[in-house]
């Protein structure tokens, strides 16, 4: 069995034929779907009910049960796509999303991601204890404002393009594409949901875009490889205009004003 991430789907490989019901269900016995007469020595796609039955147990456990009238057997549930699993470590908002951004060392990612941890009640990751501390909690930084913001993008852009510099292509996805918690998606997700300044959501989305354009002229062969895994992003994006129309400008001339600076922005001067 195999689940991919960035797809949404699920697939099953049969080494031999079986003909008749193959049962695909969850350790507890929940049924996730049934299939009739799956050929061999390919993948084949399951459906996409069963794919997000899979998706919530993965949160769990990585085995499902298969039973057929020849046998039954306990499968090992492969997992590729993984820059889009969700992040089950901790939730950051977008402060503290951008905070991470900016900071400049290894050490020094290492050192925040464990006070959030902390500060979380989270005092051991699998039985490594994370220490206490308040070094990067954000009372009235610089990470409230623009220029915190433009900061933090320029260094999510320099370390994507150092991954692929180096070859680490996974790792510049996960940055640009993927569901974990120092993700470009998951920053304008919560800042789409949770932000309330209608100006810093503005700035933040159209900072968005400009790394997407950035990249995409920079890697273009790269850029269409990714064509799957930049949807989500993709989509999100495109609720810049609506973003763009709460923006608290009035006058006979905001319209023309917010079209102007929104070219200017993107702009790479």
């Amino acid at each position: 069995m195999q689940y991919d991430w960035a797809r949404d789907e699920l697939s099953c490989f049969l080494d031999r034929k079986l003909t008749g019901t193959l049962r695909i269900s969850a350790a507890s016995g929940h049924e996730i779907c049934t299939v009739e007469n799956i050929s061999a020595g390919k993948w084949v796609l399951l459906p996409e009910s069963a794919a997000d039955g899979v998706r919530e147990l993965l949160k769990s456990t990585s085995y499902l049960l298969v039973e057929h009238k020849s046998g039954n057997w306990r499968v090992l549930v492969r997992e590729v796509g993984m820059s889009h699993r969700p992040s089950l470590l901790l939730d950051l908002t977008p402060e503290q999303i951008l905070t991470y951004w900016s900071l400049l060392t290894a050490s020094q990612k290492e050192a925040f991601i464990a006070e959030r941890l902390a500060a979380e009640g989270k005092l051991d990751l699998e039985g490594i204890p994370v220490g206490r501390g308040n070094r990067y909690v954000a009372h009235d930084t610089i990470f409230d404002r623009f220029a915190g913001i433009y900061h933090a993008f320029e260094r999510l852009y320099r370390h994507v393009e150092e991954c692929i510099e180096r070859g680490e292509y996974r790792e510049a996805e996960a940055r640009l594409f993927g569901a974990k918690y120092d993700s470009m998606p998951q920053l304008l997700q919560k800042t789409d949901e949770k932000t309330k300044d209608p100006i810093m959501r503005y700035i933040v989305f159209l900072c968005g875009q400009q790394i997407a354009d950035r990249v995409r002229r920079k890697e273009p062969q790269l850029w269409r490889q990714w064509k799957t895994e930049r949807k989500q992003l993709e989509e999100q994006l495109k609720k810049l205009r609506a973003i763009e129309s709460a923006v608290p400008i009035v006058g006979e001339d905001r319209e023309k004003f917010l079209s102007w600076y929104r070219r200017m922005f993107l702009k790479m001067v």
